[in-house]
């Protein structure tokens, strides 16, 4: 079983002179309001942080709020490993602490585009995330490619200079199927779908590599 990449935020260099709200436009301010507070959040849950480092909490925050949560799938499949003792491996562990540090130099405007794609990706995911949800649980492949476009934060993570996690991800996520695919046997992945479904994501290399996509039947 391959278990799903995770991101932890941390480490230095996520913090500026002034609480977050004040440094930012009024239209992105109230975006960003409205967003942390369908995550159940404060303004003190951000407070200090730079745009581009409170980007990747909200989102995170939203999911965990919403039942979204990376961490509900991972349990699950993880008590259901331990109970049948079948092992678990999991892909890689990127730190988004080491994000933060590669991304000082970021300029505000982009640390504020940034924020911005983290607030479309709530609106985004509040608006959407249950119908995609239900073609998923379907096999309806098709639905969920036509409603689950790119993340709007894959933007900013790919100004994220010699980072390129999206990337990394999706590389790290590829071997680690293709290896499982060529030991006897059967093996279960937890994969981030923006890493899954994206244009030359880890579906379209693994069926370039002669993998058989197949989605069940109805």
């Amino acid at each position: 079983m391959v278990d799903m990449i995770r991101f932890k935020v941390g480490g230095g260099g996520a913090r500026q002179d002034k609480p977050l709200e004040e440094t930012l436009p009024p239209q992105l301010r109230d975006q960003f309001v409205g967003a942390r507070t369908a995550a159940r959040q404060d303004a003190g849950r951000y407070g200090r942080l730079k745009p581009y480092v409170a980007a990747f909490m909200l989102v995170g925050d939203y999911r965990e709020a919403a039942g979204l949560s990376a961490a509900k799938p991972d349990s699950t499949v993880l008590k259901l490993a331990k109970a049948h003792r079948v092992p678990v491996r999991p892909v890689a562990e990127y730190k988004v602490a080491s994000v933060i540090k590669t991304a000082s130099p970021m300029s505000q405007a982009e640390s504020l585009a940034c924020l911005q794609d983290a607030v479309d990706q709530v609106q985004w995911e509040n608006d959407q995330s249950r119908a995609v949800a239900a073609a998923w649980a379907a096999g309806d492949l098709k639905a969920v490619r036509a409603g689950y476009p790119p993340s709007p934060l894959e933007r900013c993570l790919q100004q994220v200079p010699n980072v390129a996690v999206v990337e990394r991800g999706t590389e790290d996520s590829t071997r680690a199927i293709a290896a499982a695919l060529a030991r006897p046997g059967k093996a279960v992945a937890i994969v981030d779908m923006n890493f899954l479904l994206r244009p030359n994501g880890v579906l379209d290399r693994l069926k370039a590599q002669g993998a058989t996509i197949t989605v069940p039947p109805g």
